[in-house]
Order: structure tokens, then C-alpha cells, then sequence
């Protein structure tokens, strides 16, 4: 759904599909990410949440949506 949005509002990274967009952002937002980090390398919810959204943004925006 955040991946097909950004593709309407012309936001994704040149040369980046809608399909792999949502990879990214599906793989990001994986629960194994989230455990990874904040349980077994103890990062606070706060620097995870910090970090993801700065990874999602990185990983789909073409440089004029960031």
C-alpha cells in the first residue's frame, strides 16, 4: 500500500519498480529486523523507530521526495 502511494505520487527512486519497492519496505518492516535489533543488540525502541524510517525513506524515495 506505502509502496503503491509513493509510485502515484511519482516519489519512488528512478529505475526502482513498484514491485521492488515494496520488497524493500517489506523486508524492512520484518519482525526478524525489529528482534535483531532491539533484542539481541539492544537498541531502544527510539533508535529503532529513528533508524527504520530513515532506512525506508533511503531505500524507495527518488532524491526529490527525500
Amino acid at each position: 500500500m506505502v509502496a503503491r502511494r509513493v509510485a502515484e505520487l511519482g516519489g519512488l527512486a528512478p529505475g526502482l519498480s513498484l514491485e521492488r519497492a515494496r520488497d524493500r519496505l517489506w523486508t524492512l518492516n520484518s519482525v526478524q529486523v525489529w528482534t535483531l535489533l532491539t533484542e539481541t543488540l539492544g537498541w531502544s525502541p527510539q533508535e529503532y523507530a529513528e533508524w527504520i524510517g530513515e532506512q525506508m525513506c533511503a531505500a524507495i524515495l527518488g532524491p526529490s521526495a527525500r
